[in-house]
């Protein structure tokens, strides 16, 4: 699912890759013309205009809890979510942009130089 671009001897890897949504999920949800574009509702329903961003940081958390190990950057551009950092295991970060990718209002999902690096601890950050 994901590519791997670098590879060191001590287990390390660097992955970028970029996914995109359909076009039909996106579309159905916005059509009904809410107050709020999708991307700019918040955790709590407000407006935030990084809110796409921290709904997405709000479930890896969720879903994380303590028992994983990562070090990921959230951010947005728009529509579009950037994932940046480390995480221990490939099978995560496939885990994790398969909810980001769950999320209403992605359309496209970026995988930007992520380290799969075993033993690193938890930090999710804006």
């Amino acid at each position: 699912m994901l590519q791997t671009l670098h590879s060191s001897g001590a287990g390390e890897k660097l992955i970028t890759a970029v996914y995109y949504a359909s076009p039909a999920s996106y579309y159905s949800d916005f059509l009904g013309l809410s107050a709020i574009p999708p991307e700019r509702v918040g955790v709590q329903g407000e407006y935030d205009y990084y809110g796409l961003a921290h709904r997405i940081q709000a479930r890896f958390q969720d879903y994380m809890g303590r028992k994983e190990d990562a070090s990921i950057v959230v951010k947005q551009r728009g529509s579009a979510i950037i994932l940046t950092g480390c995480v221990s295991k490939t099978e995560l970060l496939n885990d994790l942009v398969a909810l980001a990718m769950a999320t209403e209002g992605v359309t496209q999902l970026e995988v930007c130089h992520v380290i799969v690096q075993p033993n690193q601890g938890m930090d999710i950050v804006a």
